[in-house]
């Protein structure tokens, strides 16, 4: 049975006339004839009562009443497809703070434009507590940051997880770790750092402190919990020119991994040397980079697309690296 079948029965059981039906429907009557008694051949029953004016039988009333509900949701299905079309075509707010703007979206978006050119997506690149203010008002439909709300109408959705680093020019590690110096992987812990040799560093060597960030939030509590006060040389609120400072030896700083580590291969490229700086994990303060949304807000199917997409390009990625192009 078919949608057409279907409305061949309706169309006669309303009509109740064989000849007036085949009209209605620009068919002829025998086409009509032939397809109302396949549809009772293949139900094992008669719909109709033959006579001058069509009656429906029990088992016709049964179902009018199931041919109807079977259009109304061939219908209804037919609709939610070209909903669905239709949002493919939509457009997208989709907030960004700097960092994870130059990490995620050169690599991501050729993707993502590749499977979806019909969804149209405005970039809008900001600090963390403008992009926020915006998703709460709307003016954003998903932001990709790292999350520092609890805040009860934000949904999260976690991407991946940004290692906390310290970064070490290859100086300092060479003149307070020598039997680390040059050593493969450009990735230590701290753990395999000698903690007096550590202590030493921290407190003598000069400190590239970043200002107004998680990233200064998690050195602080570092230092803390080591009991000691660094000795910061410049303050300064862009991490990009503290990464390239240590890249220059002028000092130690702190990054997350994944910013640090992609300016550690563009530095090495350029200078066709060894990784000027290793990065020293430090547990317990990654960051968690995540999509957020309103909860509770109808979400069209074009971020629902948006949203899958970005978790897709995460998985399988190893924390603090950029995935693979696929």
């Amino acid at each position: 049975m078919n949608q057409r079948s279907l409305l061949y029965f309706l169309t006669t059981a309303e009509e109740r006339n064989m000849t007036q039906a085949a009209k209605k429907l620009f068919i002829s009557q025998q086409t009509l004839s032939s397809a109302i008694q396949r549809l009772e051949k293949e139900y094992h029953t008669q719909f109709f009562l033959r006579g001058p004016h069509l009656q429906l039988t029990d088992a016709g009333h049964c179902m009018v009443t199931y041919a109807r509900e079977m259009l109304a949701l061939e219908n209804k299905l037919t609709d939610t497809l070209d909903e669905v079309a239709q949002n493919l075509r939509g457009h997208i707010t989709l907030g960004i703070t700097p960092i994870r703007s130059r990490l995620i979206l050169p690599d991501f978006l050729p993707q993502f434009y590749q499977k979806y050119p019909h969804i149209d997506l405005t970039l809008l690149v900001d600090g963390y507590r403008q992009l926020e203010e915006q998703l709460q008002d709307d003016t954003l439909d998903v932001l990709v940051a790292t999350s520092r709300t609890a805040a009860s109408h934000i949904e999260r959705q976690l991407l991946y997880r940004d290692p906390f680093c310290l970064l070490l020019p290859q100086k300092l590690l060479t003149g307070y770790f020598p039997q680390l110096a040059g050593k493969k992987p450009a990735v230590l812990s701290v753990e395999q750092l000698d903690p007096g040799r550590l202590m030493d560093l921290l407190v003598q060597e000069p400190f590239l402190q970043m200002i107004h960030s998680a990233i200064k939030n998690n050195g602080d509590s570092f230092f803390y919990q080591l009991g000691i006060n660094p000795r910061p040389l410049y303050s300064i609120h862009d991490l990009e020119t503290v990464t390239k400072l240590t890249l220059r030896g002028l000092g130690y700083s702190f990054s997350f991994a994944q910013f640090a580590a992609q300016m550690n291969r563009e530095y090495q490229a350029l200078q066709k040397e060894q990784p000027p700086i290793t990065l020293v994990q430090i547990p317990h303060f990654d960051s968690e980079i995540c999509c957020l949304t309103k909860k509770h807000k109808t979400q069209s199917y074009a971020l629902k697309i948006l949203l899958k997409e970005l978790t897709e390009y995460f998985q399988g990625a190893e924390s603090g690296e950029t995935p693979k192009r696929k």
